[in-house]
Parts: structure tokens; sequence; C-alpha cells
């Protein structure tokens, strides 16, 4: 059995949490949990990590001087990323915190979320910015 990760708050001893991504039934047992999101083992999480990394090196070298919003989300690591599933919301999480950049496309399909105040609309330090704060208000650690 894979050790799942989920937050302990409301988790019952040997609880089932339901099916993860190796469609293996996922129970917690309780003072044996870890603390990353989204029903991640912990070598999946390593192999995520990495995708991410260099999938997101890749897509900032290839989009580092386009202006088109609309081409530096269509670039294809970015696509990658977004295919990676939701695995990898936390880390674009902490991304975004370090540099903020283009992850809103992504970030929406991932989550199906959109906490960018209209006003804030264009402004990408401001649109990181109702994101992360979204993030936080929805519990994710990154």
């Amino acid at each position: 059995m894979a050790i799942a990760t989920y937050c302990p708050e409301t988790i019952k001893e040997e609880e089932n949490l339901g099916v993860g991504p190796d469609n293996r039934t996922i129970k917690v047992i309780q003072n044996k949990l870890l603390t990353r999101h989204f029903f991640v083992p912990v070598s999946r999480h390593r192999e995520v990590s990495y995708q991410f990394h260099e999938l997101a090196s890749e897509w900032k070298d290839n989009t580092m001087f386009t202006s088109s919003s609309t081409k530096i989300c269509a670039d294809a690591a970015y696509l990658r990323i977004i295919g990676i599933g939701q695995e990898v919301i936390p880390f674009i999480f902490r991304d975004m915190e370090r540099v903020p950049d283009h992850w809103f496309v992504a970030l929406e399909s991932l989550t199906g979320a959109d906490p960018v105040r209209p006003e804030h609309i264009g402004s990408v330090s401001e649109m990181t910015k109702d994101w992360l704060d979204w993030a936080r208000g929805m519990g994710y650690d990154w």
C-alpha cells in the first residue's frame, strides 16, 4: 500500500480516502501521514518535481522573448506541465511565489477556479497575488 498524503484533521484510523494515481485504494493510518497534497506517493512526488522543473525551465527558455500571453501559454512544455495533472499544482505555486509568471491558464485548467479579480486582469503581479491568496485559503501547501 502506498502511503498517501492528506490533511489529517478529519481522518480516522484506517479510513479509505479513494483511489490514488496508481489505481490502488488509499488508506490512511493514523500518525503515519505525510504533509503533501493530492494523494501522491513519495516516490511519485520526486518524479513530478523533476518533470516540473525540467519542463518549467524549457518553457521559460522558449518564451523569454515572447510578449504574447497566448503564445506563452501555448508552448509545448507549458502544455506538458498541465498534462502532468493536479500533482504539479504545489510546484506552480512555489514557482509563482518566487517569481510571478504566466501560470494562470495552467492553474485554471488544473483547479477549475479563477480567483483573479477583474480589476487585476493584465497585471501579472496582482494576478499572482490573487492566485496565491486563493491557494492559501484553499489549504494548499507548497
